[in-house]
């Protein structure tokens, strides 16, 4: 007998998705994510398969956190997503997920090509799997780039931008941190010319366009961290 976990939070799915895949071989659980902690679940009871809704919990891509623990449960991982960004499913692959699946697709193809995986079929070809590794790969070096020159910044330096990026004027971060403005005014200085860059406001969007700080800390001893593969914020 096949045991099957399903981590997802909009009940109804899951609880949906458990009654069509559940068959005289097949025992499917929807676990209640707002009344039981994943881990305990899983430390609880040993599952073959756990799907992964992507976006589980309550920020964006919280489900790539369960993906190692599940695979360390012994379950084969596969990952339920609507979204469409090829270098977070390789990272995904990369802490250990077993593949992807997207929710884009009808319902009845959704439950075919999970019944495929849970038969021992990858949802995904080999030269699909590579490509998304190597797209995790080179978003990674593209973000090393466009970060490279903030860590030129000091603590100071990097404080001061955070303020700017706030919304915040020299006089109002002056006062805030009680330094003289003329403090400020260095640091923004500084700030300027190792971003290279002629104004406060093209710093703050140059920040911004490098997603820095991070737009999600997320990080794994086997990958660098999900703001690198992540999707950019959306207008």
């Amino acid at each position: 007998m096949t045991s099957v976990l399903i981590l997802d939070d909009h009940t109804l799915v899951a609880e949906t998705l458990a009654a069509a895949l559940t068959n005289d071989d097949v025992t499917v659980t929807a676990m209640d994510v707002r009344s039981e902690d994943p881990l305990a679940v899983l430390a609880r009871e040993p599952y073959d398969f756990c799907l992964l809704d992507l976006d589980w919990g309550h920020g964006a891509f919280t489900g790539v956190s369960l993906i190692r623990p599940i695979r360390d449960a012994g379950a084969s991982c596969i990952v339920l997503t609507g979204t469409a960004h090829e270098p977070l499913y390789g990272y995904c692959l990369e802490l250990g997920a077993a593949g992807i699946i997207s929710k884009s697709v009808s319902f009845a193809e959704l439950v075919a090509t999970i019944e495929r995986a849970i038969a021992g079929e990858s949802p995904n070809s080999d030269s699909e799997k590579l490509r998304w590794m190597l797209e995790a790969s080179s978003s990674r070096e593209v973000q090393r780039a466009r970060l490279a020159p903030f860590a030129r910044l000091t603590a100071a330096e990097a404080d001061v931008l955070c303020q700017l990026m706030a919304g915040r004027n020299v006089s109002e971060i002056a006062a805030e941190r009680t330094v003289a403005l003329s403090t400020v005014r260095t640091h923004v200085h500084q700030v300027l010319q190792k971003l290279r860059v002629q104004s406060q406001l093209a710093a703050v969007a140059l920040a911004r366009e490098a997603g820095w700080p991070a737009r999600l800390s997320l990080d794994t001893e086997e990958a660098p961290t999900l703001s690198a593969v992540a999707p950019g914020p959306t207008a």
